[in-house]
């Protein structure tokens, strides 16, 4: 006769705290939860919102307020897409949200850094503590912004090439 297998009895999640990140044990398997602030993408007016009415560095509020005006004003909000870069995010995360990474050409796939690189975006501007980088996609008005805090922690080949380039 065969053995007979019972169901086993699963344990519940425990959590351990440690310093700003969280450590989850699931069945015997540890996952890391990522505490603090996340990649903020902004990608229609609704969520862009709601990210001025949370609690957010006062710099970057009054830069997303001045141009969510300026584009309401051009009819653009519904066609612009901000991308927040604060520090912790890396260049795979911005790949993973907007499909492409500011720190490769995308007509040529030449990296930054490596001779034969060019500048792809259409804007690239210090505006006092962030780096605002417009990079416009086809003729009908669409645009991802790019909002880079120009702070320790930000991916520093991406902060090379703001402070290199931006106007």
């Amino acid at each position: 006769m065969p053995a007979v297998s019972r169901p086993r009895k699963r344990r519940p999640a425990r959590r351990i705290e440690r310093h700003r990140a969280r450590l989850w044990i699931l069945h015997g398997r540890f996952f890391y939860v990522r505490k603090g602030p996340t990649m903020l993408s902004l990608h229609d007016p609704a969520s862009t919102d709601d990210a001025l009415r949370s609690p957010i560095d006062p710099t970057l509020r009054a830069l997303l307020t001045a141009r969510v005006a300026s584009l309401q004003t051009n009819g653009l909000a519904d066609m612009t897409h901000f991308l927040v870069v604060q520090p912790g995010d890396t260049e795979a995360m911005i790949v993973d949200e907007i499909g492409f990474s500011p720190l490769v050409n995308v007509f040529d796939g030449i990296r930054c850094g490596v001779d034969g690189f060019h500048p792809f975006w259409d804007w690239l501007r210090d505006v006092g503590g962030w780096f605002e980088m417009i990079v416009a996609v086809g003729n009908g008005g669409f645009a991802f912004v790019l909002l880079i805090q120009d702070a320790d922690g930000v991916d520093a080949e991406l902060l090379n090439l703001c402070r290199t380039h931006a106007e």
